[in-house]
């Protein structure tokens, strides 16, 4: 809002808001001026501080001249009050203003850091980051550094710009912080360590994270900000899974198309190995469920879900050993699909515990109000699942029978594992 006196072809405008006097102007001849003083902060002895004053002079179309009368002081209020009212771009204006125009006001940082804000508010990413960088850069000194690399952080997340947040999470992380805080630069450290593939680093950023959890996320008491205590310990659990898979259960059993029917005991080995390390995986996962956000919970169940559902596959995908004695082509696939059949019934358990994943994720999606859609998938998976362990069932009460005549089914789907939709 501007208020204005006329001075005789002119008007003078004064920058202010909500019935604020901005200036005390005396208008004589030739409509001189003059301004109040300004002090920052408390007063050092009869040192006194006064703001830049900025006089810009238009033409309306009417041939009048309008004088705006300002200074960072009043831009910067400006900026708070039109931010209250909600006008964002308005206040993003008068933020930049601020910056662009007096840059030696003590006005020019607080400018950058709210004009950051306000654009990330708007999601507009790439301006915010423009200005908290500046803030960085210009006023290293301000108390509002550590709080802009820390948004920066956010943000370049947001983007996928994982390359810049290494030197960012660093300089955080010799600063003092609070737990919490430090919790989650540790925490969009790794994740970004991950996304660049530095499988060293990334692994040192989790055992440091590892080291914070077991001494504080469990404590009685913990004031550990539960979402990234559920960041933490899904990461941990993706990093968990990642090398569960980083070697196939093939290579793991040592097994070839052809081996000899001796492979079997290599693949029990491996089998058990594999079962093993993913118990292991899913402990991480199980601590994000119920030490992190709640809304997150449905997702981190299927995860597990998930986990399971692939070692079913990765089983169901593996080279079969070569029969005993020689058999013919229908012998063989007779042979094969027995072989599956078997395989799948001692496996069924695997699903069985992915399915009650599924089913509490969905029992969770219900408490947290997660969306209809996510309900539905979650659902699909339990139906899908429980489908296909009937049709193992079947299968196997059948198994007396030629399998070319009462197993085609059965051997098309146990050799592919289930068809399951993956989230």
């Amino acid at each position: 809002m501007t208020g204005g006196w006329p001075c005789g072809s002119r008007q003078v405008e004064v920058l202010g808001r909500c019935g604020r006097v901005a200036w005390m102007l005396v208008f004589a001849a030739g409509c001189a001026h003059g301004g109040t003083l300004r002090r920052q902060g408390a007063p050092e002895g009869n040192r006194v501080e006064m703001e830049e004053l900025r006089i810009a002079a238009t033409q309306s179309e009417s041939g009048e001249f309008v004088v705006q009368v300002y200074d960072a002081k009043h831009l910067f209020e400006d900026g708070l009050d039109t931010h209250a009212e909600g006008q964002l771009e308005e206040a993003a204006a008068r933020f930049d203003r601020v910056s662009r125009e007096f840059g030696a006001s003590a006005y020019h940082a607080p400018a950058l850091y709210n004009a950051g804000l306000v654009y990330r508010a708007l999601g507009r990413e790439r301006e915010a980051i423009a200005r908290f960088t500046a803030l960085i850069e210009r006023h290293p000194e301000s108390a509002d550094v550590a709080a802009a690399r820390l948004l920066l952080l956010a943000l370049y997340e947001a983007i996928s710009e994982h390359e810049h947040i290494e030197e960012l999470a660093q300089a955080l992380l010799e600063t003092p912080l609070e737990e919490g805080v430090r919790l989650e630069v540790l925490v969009r450290q790794c994740r970004s360590r991950v996304m660049l593939h530095t499988g060293a680093s990334a692994a040192s950023c989790e055992a440091l994270l590892s080291h914070m959890l077991a001494e504080r996320a469990t404590a009685p008491g913990s004031d550990l900000p539960r979402r990234w205590v559920g960041a933490a310990y899904r990461l941990l659990g993706d990093a968990a899974w990642r090398r569960v898979q980083a070697t196939s259960l093939q290579d793991a059993a040592g097994i070839s198309i052809g081996d000899r029917p001796d492979a079997s005991d290599r693949i029990a080995q491996a089998l058990m190995a594999r079962a093993n390390a993913i118990l292991g995986a899913q402990v991480p996962y199980l601590r994000a469920m119920y030490l992190g956000d709640p809304k997150e919970s449905p997702y981190i169940a299927g995860l597990v879900a998930r986990m399971y559902e692939g070692f079913w596959n990765d089983v169901m995908a593996l080279p079969l050993p070569s029969p005993p004695v020689s058999l013919d082509g229908e012998e063989l696939a007779v042979f094969q699909d027995t072989y599956r059949l078997e395989l799948a019934k001692h496996l069924v358990p695997v699903l069985a515990r992915a399915r009650t994943a599924w089913e509490h994720a969905l029992n969770l999606a219900a408490e947290t109000g997660l969306s209809s859609a996510g309900q539905s998938h979650f659902q699909a998976q339990i139906a899908a699942l429980t489908r296909f362990v009937a049709s193992v069932e079947a299968a196997q009460e059948a198994a007396d029978l030629p399998a070319s005549m009462t197993l085609p089914e059965a051997a098309s789907r146990t050799r592919g594992g289930p068809d399951i939709e993956q989230p």
